[in-house]
This record gives structure tokens, C-alpha cells and sequence, in this order.
């Protein structure tokens, strides 16, 4: 098994991202409301133009909360099980497993149901098992649909494990892709700014979460402030459980 990371495929996948994204505060209320101006029902865009570069494939992604447009956020490759994989996280529709081994014929092999927002994904090994984390940088409940985030399979898994997630909840879903095509929650890391990038380290031990909320603070005339303190929040996953 190997495990890499990537800036840009040079000749993989192209995946869709519909709308032009403006500044937004980590974790606002509506940070990516610009971002869900496409409706679900727009198609990808078959052909592109490029330097250097040439589109030779172009997914859908699966959806899973209404009047959400598909719109991808962050992306990473594997190679698990001999076989080439994109993850790409999105706003609200969930972790996208897509193989790629052949690059012209891309295939859903699995898919994470989790609505939340920003999903930003890393992924890196422990012994023979293979994870990601997923983030979440607004409430989990963020997603607006009635139901949605409750019914989801991130909320669902982690309850049952005992991690009594609620939907006013930030922060990050460690997931179990070792099957890519059966993604399964592994635990849920509470942080209560919220979770936006995400770096494990090498060994795949420690995991440094920020919260992407670099912002200008002003005090409020008690001695607090106006917004979260930006900060790395750093983690011990060596018993990711």
C-alpha cells in the first residue's frame, strides 16, 4: 500500500466546481452560501481548455442534501489495495471515493454520507489500515434539510460509538477506508471553533487541526473578543478508536 498526496492530477480526473467562492470566515453562519448557487441538476462540463493540460474525464458527484449544489472543496489520492483512488471532500454532499486506476474511466466506488461543511480530507496509513479525516467547520446541522444531517451516516456511526455527536457540533471525523468501496466511522473529534484544514503527521499519530479563523480580533470592552482565537489544536490518534 501506498499513500500520497497531490497539488494537481497531472493526468487523472477532473472534477466539477460549480460558482466562484469569495472570502468567508471559517465556521460563519453561512460562510459558503455563494458556493450553492448551482443547483444539483447542472451537468459537469465535458471539455476544458488548459495549459499543459488536458481534461480526460469529468464525475458527478453523488448528493445528498437537497438544494445543496455539488461543489467539491478538497482533494487527495491513495493507492490501496493496488488499485489508484481521488477522495474529494464537499460542501454538504458527503466524501467522494473515486477510482481512478483508469483515468479516462473514473468510477464511484464509495461514498461517506456526511453533510457537513468544508470536508476537508487527509488521509494516511496506520500499520495495514488506511484513514481519513473529514472536517467540519460549521455546525454539523448547518446543512439546513430537516433530517439530513441527523439520518446521515457520520452522525449515526459516531452516536453508536458512543461519541454522542449533536448538531451544534464542530470539529472531525476520523473514517476507515481501508474497503474503499464500505467507509466506516472510526470516532469524532470535538473542536468547538471548528475544524477547516487538517494535517496528520507522517507517522500518522498526531493530527493538527485549525480553525482557519485568522481573523483581526477587537476586543468587546470586558476582556473578550469578537471572534474564536485562531489556533492549531494538535491531537493524539495513535488509538484512533
Amino acid at each position: 500500500m501506498r499513500l500520497r498526496t497531490a497539488t494537481v492530477p497531472v493526468a487523472a480526473l477532473a472534477l466539477t466546481l460549480a460558482g466562484t467562492a469569495t472570502p468567508a470566515l471559517a465556521h460563519e453562519a453561512d460562510a459558503h452560501k455563494v458556493m450553492r448557487t448551482a443547483l444539483p441538476s447542472v451537468a459537469p462540463a465535458e471539455s476544458g481548455t488548459g495549459q499543459n493540460m488536458t481534461a480526460v474525464a469529468n464525475l458527478p458527484y453523488r448528493t445528498m442534501t437537497p438544494n445543496a449544489a455539488p461543489n467539491g472543496s478538497d482533494i487527495e489520492f491513495a493507492k490501496i489495495g493496488g488499485r489508484e483512488y481521488a477522495l474529494a471532500g464537499t460542501l454538504r454532499q458527503g466524501l467522494q471515493i473515486i477510482d481512478i486506476t483508469d483515468p479516462e474511466n473514473p468510477v464511484q466506488t464509495g461514498h461517506y454520507g456526511c453533510p457537513i461543511n468544508q470536508g476537508d480530507v487527509q488521509v494516511f496509513a496506520q500499520g495495514a489500515r488506511v484513514l481519513a479525516s473529514y472536517t467540519a467547520d460549521s455546525r454539523i446541522d448547518s446543512s439546513g434539510a430537516a433530517g439530513v444531517w441527523a439520518a446521515s451516516q457520520c452522525v449515526t456511526e459516531a452516536q453508536a460509538l458512543g461519541f454522542g455527536v449533536k448538531g451544534s457540533d464542530l470539529g472531525t471525523f476520523l473514517v476507515d477506508i481501508t474497503n474503499p468501496a464500505a467507509p466506516t466511522t472510526v470516532s469524532f473529534l470535538r473542536e468547538v471553533t471548528g475544524s477547516h484544514n487538517m494535517t496528520v503527521h507522517p507517522s500518522g499519530d498526531y493530527l493538527y487541526n485549525s480553525n482557519s479563523d485568522l481573523l483581526v480580533r477587537t476586543p468587546i470592552g470586558d476582556g473578550t473578543f469578537t471572534s474564536a482565537q485562531p489556533h492549531v489544536t494538535i491531537f493524539d490518534i495513535r488509538v484512533p478508536d
